[in-house]
């Protein structure tokens, strides 16, 4: 009987220590996260450089076309 109140403690605690780790990890990306999402912008920005280029030529095109 004198063990019941040790682990209710304890699981409390358990159960504190997880929500405030997993409130932080959320909260605070890593290293890593902010490294793939760098990697993911500079792989838009050239899509989308590629994409207006591609545009540019289209629209050349299309004056082209209607002369």
């Amino acid at each position: 009987m004198a063990m019941f109140p040790v682990f209710i403690v304890g699981l409390l605690a358990g159960i504190l220590f997880s929500y405030v780790y997993l409130r932080y990890i959320k909260e605070i990306p890593s290293k890593t996260k902010f490294d793939i999402q760098e990697k993911t912008i500079v792989s838009l920005r050239e899509d989308i450089e590629a994409l207006q280029l591609a545009n540019e030529d289209l629209q050349k095109r299309l004056k082209e076309k209607k002369k």
